[in-house]
């Protein structure tokens, strides 16, 4: 069980490094700001990103043009808050970063938490999968005292009981979803 949380972590670590914007001093000496601002902006990322490409280049002599990333940045970030996007990148239990304008935020964030809810709790749901088996395999050992094995029995149905109403609150929440004509599995 120890192994799955380091894996979790790992992988949380590595997903946070690599939304670092950085770049070298051949990257800021040919940056197209214009294409670096729209690919951020259909990524997601923050309108403000551009200040750290502004601090990597600023190291080698070479400045932003503001005007052009922004200007990308608009463009790909219109293709990025939508509602279907915001459905995807809730599914995948990706991060939003805030990055909509308000004007497009609603439609984003409204498909986005319904979609990240449904994430979440199936991600729960497995994790209380793997602690149940592991438990099952606890209570199998021999040489367990009635007491241990009580504790371990009780500790297994409460996770149980606990995956059956995640179970039915991820009913719920698909349910929701179909409503709002998102393709949810059964």
């Amino acid at each position: 069980m120890r192994k799955i949380y380091q894996s979790v972590f790992f992988i949380l670590i590595l997903s946070i490094l690599s939304g670092c914007a950085s770049m070298d001093q051949s990257e800021c000496n040919h940056a197209d700001w214009l294409s670096q601002g729209l690919t951020d902006g259909q990524s997601g990322q923050p309108e403000n990103t551009y200040s750290l490409y502004a601090d990597d280049c600023a190291e080698f002599g070479v400045s932003v043009s503001v005007p052009e990333y922004k200007k990308g940045w608009q463009q790909g970030i219109a293709q990025y808050c939508t509602r279907d996007n915001g459905w995807s990148v809730g599914i995948s239990g990706g991060c939003y970063q805030n990055a909509c304008p308000k004007s497009l935020e609603a439609e984003f964030y409204s498909a986005y938490q319904s979609a990240h809810n449904i994430h979440i709790k199936q991600q729960k749901i497995a994790t209380l999968g793997y602690e149940i088996e592991s438990l099952g395999d606890k209570l199998a050992k021999s040489g367990l005292s009635t007491s241990e094995r009580d504790k371990l029995s009780e500790e297994r149905n409460r996770k149980k009981k606990e995956k059956r109403n995640l179970n039915f609150e991820l009913g719920l929440a698909k349910d929701d979803a179909r409503r709002m004509g998102f393709p949810v599995g059964y």
